[in-house]
């Protein structure tokens, strides 16, 4: 989007298009429609973070829970400089486990003449402590420290070798998602709302309205995010999130009301 705010300002991102023109003596609230739903694109932020594992949320037994496995492939891979590469996969199994996914950590070792009594001394000790003790991986692996590494190794053709660690993920919610759905509804209800009455429509109550909207939605959502930054540790769990939340939803409220009184002045 672009604007030239002494005259006009256009919003264009296909297929919608919204392009308004300020008419002599108008208030300054006629910027807020179009600058309001521009900022509804941050649903686009929102597929960004959960592409790179960004503010991820809390643990889940929901089968909507997402395991992020971005965070554990890249430690175990900077843990040696002979792993080539480490993937996540989910592992099937008959036995039902309610608290965790079942998965399997495939590691690739290139050739560097290591014995394979070595690569299995490396596993059981280095990559285990990793496991269990590892902060960031542990967010979102559990392997029991009591039990022995369950795997398997073979060799590949060039002579490197191939773990693959039988062990336990971490569903989370996939909290950036939930954020996106609420700046998608909040989008489509008030361009909706724009479209069908924007002749009456006063400028600032679509801003004011999708404040109040789309930052009510995260409140709640905010629930469902590893808590960050507590103001508040009690019966419920308050974050600066949460604050930031209500107080966007607030600022909604007063423009809605300055919008109300300056209507009432001009009448």
């Amino acid at each position: 989007w672009y604007a030239n705010y002494s005259a006009a300002l256009q919003f264009s991102f296909f297929p919608l298009k919204i392009k308004r023109k300020r008419r002599e003596g108008q208030h300054f609230l006629w910027l807020s429609t179009p600058l309001a739903l521009a900022m509804m694109m941050g649903f686009l932020v929102r597929i960004g973070n959960f592409s790179n594992s960004e503010i991820t949320g809390t643990p889940t037994h929901s089968p909507y829970g997402v395991l992020f496995a971005k965070d554990v492939t890249e430690r175990l891979q900077q843990s040696s400089e002979s792993i080539v590469q480490v993937e996540v996969r989910k592992r099937k199994t008959h036995t039902v486990h309610q608290a965790y996914q079942p998965i399997t950590l495939k590691i690739t070792f290139k050739n560097v003449g290591f014995e394979e009594n070595a690569v299995r001394n490396f596993l059981e000790k280095h990559t285990k402590n990793h496991l269990t003790a590892d902060n960031t991986i542990s967010r979102h692996v559990y392997e029991s420290p009591e039990q022995p590494l369950n795997y398997t190794l073979s060799k590949t053709r060039k002579n490197g070798y191939v773990a693959e660690i039988a062990t336990m993920g971490i569903s989370r919610h996939p909290v950036q998602l939930y954020e996106g759905i609420a700046y998608v509804i909040t989008l489509v209800l008030h361009l909706y709302w724009w479209r069908q009455r924007r002749k009456t429509l006063k400028d600032g109550v679509i801003a004011g309205s999708a404040m109040i909207t789309c930052y009510s939605l995260r409140f709640v959502g905010e629930f469902f995010k590893d808590p960050f930054n507590v103001i508040f540790d009690g019966f419920v769990t308050l974050t600066m999130g949460h604050l930031l939340s209500i107080l966007t939803v607030l600022g909604g409220v007063l423009l809605l009301i300055y919008v109300h009184i300056l209507g009432k002045k001009k009448a």
